[in-house]
């Protein structure tokens, strides 16, 4: 009976540790792929002096 119990809350606790896990992961993806988009238009701007995707696109002066 209380193995029974003991195995029921270690496994409601490993599903919401799961659970959390998967959403901290998927925020720092998030940040991440943001900043280097933020950071590719920025180089964009600094070299072209205008914001495009084609600017974002070329490659970059040598």
């Amino acid at each position: 009976m209380v193995l029974a119990i003991v195995q029921s809350v270690f496994a409601d606790n490993v599903g919401l540790l799961k659970s959390e896990a998967s959403k901290t992961a998927y925020q720092g993806m998030g940040i991440a792929v943001a900043t280097v988009i933020i950071a590719t238009f920025l180089v964009c701007f600094v070299d072209t002096g205008a914001l495009s995707i084609e600017g974002a696109l070329e490659n970059p002066k040598t």
